[in-house]
This record gives structure tokens, sequence and C-alpha cells, in this order.
């Protein structure tokens, strides 16, 4: 085999400058909770289902990424895209996977499947946000926005958060019912970009400005200026969030108030998902100069600070994101998944523990989950390969309008969650029994 041990998969069938705090006050609109019943002021007629949503009880973070829970675009607020509670699919039986349900909406779903308290929340390009029942694929309710396409929304203490793609609005439903709770307003669209929460804190970011808001109520806290900031969405740890920009810098900001603490320099174009890694004190982070580089989060004393290693990328296009876990780091660039050893290599510049190639362009980070990685490739295919090789155990030739797969897979309790992109599809598959 090539490339470091890789194996080529072909398949017929078919993803600056730092600026000061800003003062602006864009205002916010909040809604009383509606009797069940009530005319949706916005949406259409929904069904509620037999959804239950339970109050987060102890710490919020643990809530948050809780046993059967994919809460959020990166799964924790570290936005490792690992999933260290599935036990269910293994190397082994991984081959045992099929369709459970499939489900189709009249419009193309948006973004990566959320999963939460026995529904699957998406957006979609027609501008609706859908909650779906696990077991089955119906619709639990829906929902329509003001207008564009709804990204990745994150679902915490029995709420539901989301922005709309072409519009400045950042909104809150009731994850049970869908009703809305508030709305916010930010300077500019929101695009791709989704949420974060830490601390009650809901950090959102447009193409310039980055925001923190109230939880609970939408009133905007503080705002910052960042250059201009791709489609990205913030990691946290420790009270202590990051974000690239387009100017090529990672960025750390305290997320009380939106101090910058420190940036790192990352080549040319920093449109990817920072992850952070609370074991070694590292926040990956790859870019278009065809690196993945790793920061400490500790900063340094004079920015722009220098990564603690890089890992040399075989292709262009490693902006994708990375999967954190168990002791390693995995990017895609171009058709070529990478691991990386977690902890470096004892030197600046670090080579892969191995490569696997496949037929087409891998547009976004895997999910990682019991020693196997999920992803979709332009092919349109859909794979679950071995995290310790990255050879192939599975494979699902999906149906798309386009050669394109740019939409993040989610595993939780042993089903595995994908959209195609530009898809009315929803696949949801399952180990035979």
């Amino acid at each position: 085999m090539s490339l470091l041990g890789s194996q080529v998969i072909r398949q017929s069938m078919a993803v600056l400058s730092i600026g000061c705090t800003s003062t602006l006050d864009l205002g916010h609109t909040a809604h009383e909770f509606e009797p069940p019943g009530a005319p949706d002021e916005i949406g259409e007629p929904f069904d509620a289902g037999d959804a239950s949503v339970p109050k987060p009880d102890g710490n919020q973070d643990e809530f948050l990424a809780s046993v059967g829970r994919w809460p959020q675009f990166g799964f924790d607020g570290a936005q490792t895209r690992h999933n260290p509670d599935e036990t269910q699919i293994s190397p082994e039986n991984v081959s045992d996977l099929e369709l459970l349900w499939s489900t189709s909406i009249n419009c193309s779903f948006y973004g990566c499947p959320i999963v939460a308290d026995g529904l699957v929340h998406m957006g979609t390009y027609c501008g609706e946000i859908a909650a779906l029942h696990t077991r089955s694929g119906t619709v639990a309710w829906k929902r329509r926005a003001m207008g564009g396409a709804v990204g990745t929304p994150l679902v915490a203490n029995g709420m539901v958060y989301y922005g709309e793609r072409d519009q400045r609005r950042l909104a809150a439903f009731d994850a049970k019912s869908g009703r809305t709770v508030w709305t916010s307003t930010t300077y500019s669209e929101i695009g791709d970009r989704s949420p974060a929460l830490w601390n009650g804190l809901l950090i959102q970011t447009d193409p310039m400005v980055t925001y923190g808001f109230d939880a609970a109520t939408g009133a905007q806290r503080w705002t910052r200026s960042v250059g201009a900031v791709g489609r990205v969405s913030p990691a946290t740890s420790e009270g202590v969030f990051y974000l690239s920009n387009l100017g090529g810098q990672l960025i750390a900001l305290r997320a009380v108030d939106g101090t910058i603490l420190w940036t790192g320099a990352i080549g040319e174009i920093g449109n990817s998902f920072p992850a952070v890694d609370e074991n070694t004190g590292t926040v990956f982070v790859s870019s278009t100069d065809r690196r993945l580089y790793a920061f400490s989060t500790q900063g340094c004393r004079d920015s722009p600070c220098g990564p603690a290693w890089w890992g040399a990328l075989e292709q262009a296009g490693g902006e994708n994101g990375v999967a954190v876990g168990d002791g390693k780091v995995y990017a895609g660039a171009g058709r070529i998944l990478h691991a990386f050893d977690a902890h470096g290599c004892g030197q600046r510049e670090c080579t892969p523990i191995w490569s696997a190639a496949f037929g087409d362009r891998i547009r976004t980070a895997p999910a990682l989950a019991n020693g196997l990685l999920y992803f979709g490739t332009d092919e349109n295919v859909l794979y679950a390969v071995d995290a310790r090789n990255g050879w192939v155990r599975w494979s699902y030739p999906m149906l798309g309008l386009l050669r394109q797969f740019d939409a993040s897979v989610t595993v939780v309790d042993g089903v595995v969650y994908a959209a195609p992109t530009y898809s009315s599809e929803l696949y949801a598959f399952r180990r035979r029994i």
C-alpha cells in the first residue's frame, strides 16, 4: 500500500487583524411560552410527539455531552467530534450496519444531525429546523425560520439554539415543542457558523464579530471584532474559547468577556474548526497550507504564538477540522485522511501514523466513536474506517444531487446519522439484531 500504508477506495456511486471590543447594541426579543395548541406566530403547525426533555442536574458541561446525546456540532464544547460513550458499534461488528430508516421532508437538509433526548434536530436549506424521532424518523415538529438556510443547531437545557444562514438572527426554541423562547440580532449574516455554549453563555460569530449572549434570555453580554471569520464554530475549554479567522490566525478569547488572550499563526487561511485535547492541553487547527497545527492552550507571552508542533498533510484542502480522542488526532485533506499522535513526535514537524486515500475529496472532520471514524466523501459514499490503521470496515453509497458531501456524521447509541449535501434524505443506520 502507498501513502504510508493507505488504501485507495473507489466506488461508482455517488460538503487580518484583531480589533477592539465594540459596543454594538443590536437588541433581542424575548417570547413567553404559549400554552399547548396555541398557533405558531412565525412558523407552521407542528406535532410535539412524545419527546421528553429532562432538565439539567449538576454540571452543565456534563449535561451537554451526557450518554445518548450528540448535542452540538463537535459533540462537546471542546469540539473533539469524539463520542466516548458509544459501545454498540465496533470495528469487529460495524459490517452489520444496515439502514434503520430514512426520512425526506421535501427540502434539502443542511448541517450536522444533532441528537438529544430522543430527537434528531437538523436545519434545512428552506429555512426550517426539524426535530425527528430517533426511533422512527417521523417528524416531532418543524419550525420555519424568518428566511434563509438554518445551520447546525445546539441543544442544551431543554433548548435548541440555532443561527439562520442568510439572516442576522440567532434564536432559541423549546426543544420539546419547537416554540420560540427568544431571538437576538447579530450585526451581519451568521452564515454556516454554529454556536457554542459555556457556563450559560452562548457564543456566536458572524463574518466580522464574535458575540456572547445570555443563553437563557438572549441578552447580548459582549461583542468582539476578531477579523474576517470563515465558516467556523468556536471550541471552548476551561473558560477560554478558540476560533480561527481568514487572516491565518488562531485566536484564544476569555469566554466571560471576550478579551483576546493570545493569537497563533496558522499559515494561509484559517477557515477551520479548532478542537481542544484537554488531556494534552493542546488546541488543534488545520489550515489550507497543508499543515495541522498544535498549540499549547497556555498560549505565550508575545503573540502571535508559534505552534508546539505541526503535522504534514499530504494534499491541500486541510481546512475541514479535526477529530481528537484516544491519544490521536485525525484530519482530512483532499482525499486523504491522516492520523497523528496527539502528543506530537518530539520534533517540530511530525508525519502521520497512517494515511488512507479515498476516491474523492473529504470535506468534513470525521466522527470518532469506539475505534471507528465515520465520514462521507464527494463520491457520496459514507465510510466507517478503523481508527487504528485507516482500513475501511464498512461503506454505503448514498443519493445526492451533487458529488459533494460536506455534512458531518453523528453516532449515538449504536445509530449512525448522515445527510448528504443537497439531499432531502436523512439516513439512520443500526446493526442487524
